[in-house]
């Protein structure tokens, strides 16, 4: 299950480029630590434009990789952020 984290926390903003994106993944981490060792657990944080969390990167990098392999689409990687996109454009447009 994949759940994506739109920050939207401004104040925490002007330290730099994805640094509310690192914040949030971290506190969903730290939330979801005591989760039991059969269950994987994958913050996938965002900041509006486009500025992720580094294990985020990490994760959606590899999955985008391994769906590419699979498919034999090369380019599935940038299609999976293109829809991640996608999908919080959505998301603000109805907030």
């Amino acid at each position: 299950m994949l759940y994506i984290y739109n920050c939207h926390h401004y104040n925490n903003n002007n330290n730099g480029v994805g640094v509310v994106a690192e914040m949030a993944a971290e506190r969903k981490a730290e939330k979801y630590l005591n989760l039991s060792s059969d269950h994987i657990f994958q913050p996938i944080a965002m900041e509006n434009l486009d500025a992720f969390s580094s294990s985020s990167l990490e994760f959606l990098g590899e999955l985008g990789r391994r769906l590419g392999s699979l498919s034999g689409e090369e380019r599935e990687t940038c299609f999976l952020f293109q829809r991640l996109s996608v999908a919080i454009q959505r998301f603000n447009s109805v907030s």
